[in-house]
C-alpha cells in the first residue's frame, strides 16, 4: 500500500495533485489567521476574503501551469532520451553480424534482424510466421528440439546450444546459439530470444586440425606398414625373376637338365609357351614392382626430404603444369586434355614465391589430372569442361585455386580425399595416392595447407595456400 502510494507520488500528475493541495492548505490556514488579527470589520473582511479567493485561483495557475510546463519539459526529455535509447538498440540489433530472433512457444518467428539473409537465404520480414526449426539442418532437428523442450518443462530461463543452419538456396552456417526464454507470471511462455553467433569458420579450423591429426597418423601408419610390405614383395619380385630364368631352355644349366633327362630343348620351350609360364612371371615381376614403386612412395612422403627452394613465379610454373598436363590423352577412355577449356585469373604484381619447383609442379599435375579425370570421365550435355586457374595474395600466403566444373564430391569423400589409398577411380586405373602425396608436399615439406570445396554435379576447387616466407630446409 505504502509502495503504491509512493509511486502515485513519483508521477508527474501526481507530483501537481500534491503540491497544488499542499500550497491550498497553507494559503487558506496563514490568510485567514492573518486576516483575524488585523482586520475586525466584517464587511472588510468580507472584501478581502473576495479579493484572496481571486489573488488565490491567480497564483494557484500560475502554480499550477509552471509544475506543468516542468513536469512535462521532463516527461518529453525521458520520452526523447527513450526514443534514443530504442533507435540506438534497435540499429545495434539491425547491424549486429550476430543473428538476433524472437519466436514464440512454437517457435514460430515473431521477430529477426537482417542477418537473417546471410544465414537463411530470406529479408527479415519473409522470415515471420515461419517456423525456426524448419531451417535447422535435418540431422540437428530433433536434438535443436529436444535441447528447446527439456528447457521449458524444467523451466530454465537460458541455454546455449550449437547447429547447423540451412538456407532456402542450401547454404549451412554453423550457429551458437544463446538463448533466453521468458516466462508470464501463470507459467507460461512469452517470448524467446536468442542470439546466434557464426561459428564455421571455428568448426572448419576444428575439422582441419583434426584431418592433420588424422592424415599425421596415417602416414607413420603407412609408413610403417611399408617397411613391413618391402620385404616379402622384394622376396617376391626377385623369385620371379628367378623363375624367368629358369624357363629359359637355352641357358646352360637348362640344357643341362634336359641331357640329364633324355627331355627335348624345343618340345620344352613350346610345352612353357603353350602355358604361357613366361608371361605369368613377368606380370608377377610386373605387379611386384608396381607394388614396390608404391611403397617407395609412401616411404618418400612419410618423412623428410632436402627441399631445393628457389624463387618461383607460381603463374608461370602452373602454366608449365597445364602444358605438361595437356600431353595426356587416352582415344579409348574419351580422355583429351586439350578439350578442356583453361580460364586464367591472375592477380597482377605477384611477388615471387620461394619453394622446391618439381615439388609443387607435381602438385599442380596431380591436381589438374584429377580434375581432368573428373570432367571427361564423366561429361556433362550442357556443360563445356573448363579449369578456373586463380592466384592470389591472401594475408600473408599465395592462395592458388584448381577448380573444375566436374561431377563434383559428396562431403563424405572430400573428408577422405587426402588419405592414402583412398580413390574414386576405378579398380586400376588408380592408387590413390596422387592426393596423399600432394597434401605432404603442400602442407609437411611446405608449411602451406591444402584444402577442397565440392558440390555434387556442380564441381570441385582445391586450395592451395602456401606462405611467402621460404620453408625451412628439411632433412630426411
Amino acid at each position: 500500500m505504502k509502495s503504491s502510494f509512493v509511486h502515485r507520488l513519483n508521477n508527474p500528475a501526481g507530483k501537481v495533485a500534491f503540491l497544488y493541495g499542499l500550497v491550498g492548505i497553507l494559503w487558506i490556514l496563514f490568510s485567514d489567521q492573518i486576516v483575524a488579527v488585523f482586520i475586525q470589520d466584517p464587511e472588510q473582511i468580507t472584501f478581502i476574503q473576495t479579493g484572496k479567493g481571486f489573488l488565490y485561483v491567480l497564483v494557484t495557475a500560475l502554480l499550477v501551469y509552471y509544475l506543468v510546463k516542468t513536469f512535462a519539459g521532463e516527461r518529453s526529455l525521458a520520452d526523447e532520451k527513450l526514443h534514443r535509447n530504442e533507435k540506438l538498440y534497435r540499429d545495434f540489433v539491425e547491424r549486429s553480424d550476430d543473428l538476433v530472433s524472437q519466436v514464440n512457444e512454437q517457435g514460430i518467428f515473431t521477430y529477426v534482424n537482417a542477418r537473417s539473409q546471410m544465414v537463411f537465404g530470406l529479408p527479415p520480414e519473409e522470415c515471420l510466421g515461419l517456423c525456426a526449426f524448419d531451417f535447422i539442418h535435418p540431422e540437428d532437428r530433433e536434438r535443436a528440439e529436444g535441447k528447446l523442450h527439456q528447457a521449458l518443462q524444467q523451466g530454465l530461463t537460458s541455454i546455449e546450444f550449437e547447429n547447423r543452419q540451412m538456407s532456402r538456396q542450401g547454404t549451412l552456417t554453423w550457429v551458437l546459439w544463446s538463448t533466453n526464454i521468458h516466462y508470464r507470471q501463470d507459467g507460461s511462455v512469452e517470448s524467446i530470444n536468442s542470439i546466434g553467433h557464426d561459428i564455421t569458420q571455428r568448426k572448419q579450423l576444428e575439422e582441419m586440425l583434426i584431418h592433420n591429426e588424422k592424415m599425421i597418423s596415417i602416414g607413420s601408419l603407412a609408413a610403417g606398414m611399408a617397411h613391413e610390405i618391402n620385404n616379402p614383395i622384394a622376396g617376391v619380385v626377385q623369385n620371379a625373376q628367378v623363375l624367368q630364368r629358369r624357363l629359359n631352355v637355352d641357358s646352360p644349366k637348362s640344357q643341362r637338365l634336359a641331357h640329364d633327362f633324355n627331355l627335348l630343348q624345343e618340345g620344352l620351350k613350346s610345352y612353357y609357351e603353350k602355358l604361357e609360364l613366361g608371361i605369368l612371371a613377368q606380370n608377377i615381376r610386373d605387379q611386384g614392382n608396381r607394388v614396390g614403386q608404391i611403397v617407395a612412395d609412401i616411404l618418400d612422403f612419410s618423412r623428410y626430404k632436402v627441399l631445393s627452394p628457389i624463387p618461383t613465379d607460381i603463374c608461370e610454373l602452373l602454366n608449365q603444369s597445364v602444358e605438361l598436363a595437356s600431353k595426356e590423352f587416352d582415344l579409348s577412355a574419351n580422355y583429351d586434355f586439350r578439350s578442356i577449356r583453361i580460364v586464367y585469373e591472375y592477380s597482377n604484381e605477384l611477388p615471387p614465391l620461394v619453394c622446391d619447383r618439381s615439388r609443387m609442379q607435381q602438385v599442380f599435375i596431380n591436381l589438374l589430372r584429377n580434375g581432368a579425370h573428373a570432367m571427361l570421365t564423366w561429361p556433362q550435355p550442357d556443360r563445356q569442361p573448363t579449369f578456373f586457374l586463380r592466384v592470389r595474395l591472401v594475408e600473408d600466403f599465395c592462395e592458388v585455386q584448381i577448380e573444375d566444373n566436374g561431377i563434383g564430391m559428396d562431403e563424405e569423400t572430400c573428408r577422405r580425399i587426402f588419405e592414402p589409398f583412398f580413390t574414386t577411380k576405378e579398380v586400376g586405373q588408380g592408387t590413390g595416392l596422387g592426393m596423399f602425396v600432394a597434401y605432404f608436399i603442400v602442407v609437411e615439406h611446405h608449411g602451406g595447407k591444402l584444402m577442397v570445396s565440392s558440390t555434387p554435379g556442380e564441381g570441385s576447387c582445391f586450395i592451395i595456400r602456401l606462405p611467402l616466407k621460404a620453408p625451412e630446409r628439411k632433412v630426411a
